[in-house]
């Protein structure tokens, strides 16, 4: 998209991001227009793990409380983590992933607000 009205130094119209995303030609040339930037993937893996240390405490969390209901959000949370795996090989499989993510972890919440509004 380019700024209307707005000119180059030197001629032509300049661009929104100022031409900060063009690669130039070389090994780059033929990644996907979707692929995380090298600086974006230490992001994207940590907030990965991230997920899984949640996963995890919440699993504890059941055991320590004894209350098995807590074991729902694990699962709840399992598909949203696999969707965030999957995002960058296609949107079908990760649309499924989110949609029964969103629904099974809301499911594990009603269950445990059900619980403690006894």
């Amino acid at each position: 998209m380019l700024w209307p009205g707005c000119r180059r130094r030197g001629g032509g119209e300049a661009s929104v991001h100022g031409d900060a995303g063009n690669l130039p030609s070389g090994p780059w040339a033929n990644e996907q227009a979707d692929a995380l930037s090298i600086p974006t993937w230490p992001i994207h893996t940590s907030s990965l793990v991230e997920w899984l240390v949640a996963i995890w405490l919440a699993w504890r969390c059941a055991e320590e409380c004894s209350q098995p209901r807590w074991k729902g959000v694990p699962w709840g949370l399992l598909p949203l983590h696999t969707s965030g795996i999957v995002e960058h090989s296609s949107l079908a499989p990760q649309a499924g992933m989110t949609c029964a993510g969103n629904t099974t972890l809301s499911l594990a919440c009603l269950r445990l607000a059900n619980e403690y509004n006894k």
